[in-house]
């Protein structure tokens, strides 16, 4: 849920821009945000405050007497904004100060971790801090600079940039992928303790392809872990099977440990997101680290 005090803030700042520039369509390309969004926010602050603030027509825009008494306090609130604004894009354009980049567990542990190191050599007077967490977190109300996710993002303020695909797969130790066979048939899995993400479930079962053929798959004996990390460190202990996304076997983390079986099975794939907030121009700091890190991860990805 977002912060009430920044939904405010975000109604005022786009009643503003109406204000300033005289239409909805001139002000979300100051605001670099949709009309839909300009109108839906000032329909809520009207709502709020239980006043009409604006005259619409199919041809202009006009104050209400409510309007023009919330204009000056609303412009004010504008105009600060866009000196701030300008201060922290100054910041923004050197390649030094804090930089907070949150991401899941998984793709934190076998993504991001094998780079920390020759990020941080390649931009040694930027602080990095790192945010692990499967929630979706809000960028301004905790500081967050790079977002990588994966699935959808809906977020109109947002831009997504799509770096490559993952998708699950089985994992075992050396020793069991020796004993199944990496191109086993998914037949000899069923008797098998299979630990997965409930996440992965549906109804019980688990939608497997080989190649695009679709294929359910019910294990005899499950084990549901709800961060993957858990899950392979599990399977290195010989607790059984192990289903994860593709990407983690490439990495560092794994190294030699772990092997992947039934290979020609795997989940539907889904897209892994680099996202930020809409800015133009886009400074000079989020565009070096994001262009870096883009880079850097495709390799763990499927094109």
């Amino acid at each position: 849920m977002r912060n009430n005090v920044l939904d405010d803030l975000d109604q005022l700042l786009c009643f503003a821009a109406v204000c300033r520039c005289g239409t909805m369509s001139a002000a979300s390309e100051a605001l670099h945000c949709s009309k839909a969004h300009i109108s839906r926010q000032i329909h809520q602050l009207e709502q709020r405050l239980g006043v009409t603030l604006l005259h619409r027509s199919t041809r202009r825009l006009s104050l209400t007497d409510a309007g023009l008494q919330l204009q000056d306090e609303a412009l004010q609130l504008y105009h600060s904004g866009q000196l701030a604004n300008h201060r922290a894009q100054s910041l923004q354009d050197e390649l030094r100060g804090s930089f907070v980049i949150t991401a899941p567990v998984s793709i934190s542990t076998y993504l991001l971790a094998p780079e920390l190191l020759q990020l941080q050599t390649t931009f040694p007077h930027i602080d990095f801090e790192i945010i692990p967490t499967n929630d979706t977190v809000e960028f301004m109300s905790h500081g967050i600079d790079l977002a990588i996710r994966s699935g959808t993002v809906v977020d109109e303020t947002l831009v997504a940039r799509r770096i490559g695909d993952a998708k699950e797969i089985f994992y075992a130790t050396a020793a069991l992928a020796r004993e199944i066979g990496e191109e086993a048939d998914i037949a000899q899995l069923l008797d098998r303790r299979l630990l997965i993400n409930p996440v992965s479930l549906r109804q019980g079962a688990l939608r497997l392809f080989n190649g695009t053929t679709p294929v359910d798959f019910k294990p005899c004996v499950l084990t549901k872990i709800h961060e993957f990390p858990l899950i392979l460190s599990m399977v290195e202990r010989g607790y059984g099977l192990g289903l994860a996304p593709d990407y983690c076997i490439n990495s560092a983390a794994i190294g030699d440990r772990l092997r992947v079986v039934a290979a020609n099975f795997h989940t539907e794939s889904w897209p892994v997101l680099m996202v930020h907030p809409f800015q133009t121009p886009l400074p000079k700091k989020l565009a070096a680290v994001s262009n870096y890190l883009a880079e850097r991860l495709q390799k763990y990805l499927i094109a």
